[in-house]
């Protein structure tokens, strides 16, 4: 008995140390995975929204005159992008004093980690490392050097193209700093969208779980339909009496 406590006792001991956070360059997805993903995501978003505008304007519901959109500004917009990226070198901010604030300690992590990454010769940035750097370099300057870029951009674009150039920027930027993994409380779009491009599993989940809801809304309508069918059939005969 005093051999057995004292086994138990050492395992306590070890499920009481807690586990060292990973390494921030083991995150998945990449950024250079997950902006192919965006970039496939945005392009079948716009050609969903084109094919709709072109059947409305076809019944004539829709006098919208935007030109229409091609996947070669997605392309240049997703290469700029990358391109922003990889350029980028994140300033020193964070002093001992910051300690008790665990933002700017991640922030401090950050820091290093992509500064160390950006000047290792022949280490792309988006090769290496995932959202949780992206995200807090977008937020400290970085969104503000893409914005630029995709302003100057558009600026050599007609009118059309250049709402386009926006909105694919306005688009990233917000699926970038929603949280991937909070798709299930409310059915959020913008969360589900999101999980298509940085969750781990790049998506899987996700497509799964709309595959099994559009599976279950059809099963409902299915059986909507037979309950009003067969309430149809129980109120002929009364009919027929009346008649």
């Amino acid at each position: 008995p005093q051999k057995s406590i004292k086994i138990m006792s050492q395992a306590a001991v070890v499920n009481a140390t807690p586990q060292r956070p990973r390494p921030l360059t083991d995150e998945e997805p990449k950024i250079d995975a997950a902006l192919k993903s965006f970039y496939s995501w945005w392009v079948a978003t716009k050609q969903q929204q084109q094919q709709l505008r072109q059947k409305q304007q076809g019944n004539g519901t829709d006098n919208n005159d935007t030109a229409p959109w091609t996947p070669q500004i997605a392309l240049s917009c997703l290469r700029c992008l990358s391109k922003a990226i990889n350029a980028h070198i994140m300033a020193i901010s964070y002093t001992k004093n910051d300690k008790d604030n665990k933002n700017d300690e991640l922030r401090a992590k950050v820091e290093r980690v992509w500064n160390e990454q950006a000047s290792t010769p022949g280490i792309k940035i988006t090769k290496v490392l995932g959202r949780t750097c992206l995200a807090v370099a977008w937020e400290t300057e970085l969104k503000k050097e893409v914005a630029r870029m995709f302003l100057s951009e558009s600026a050599s674009k007609n009118n059309h193209e250049e709402h386009y150039i926006l909105e694919f920027f306005t688009a990233f930027d917000r699926l970038l700093l929603l949280d991937p993994n909070n798709n299930d409380s409310d059915n959020n779009y913008n969360d589900s969208d999101a999980a298509l491009i940085w969750s781990a599993d790049q998506g899987q989940a996700e497509l799964a779980r709309r595959a099994a809801e559009r599976q279950a809304l059809a099963q409902k309508r299915m059986q909507e339909e037979k309950q009003q069918q067969a309430q149809q059939e129980q109120e002929l005969p009364r009919i027929e009496e009346i008649t």
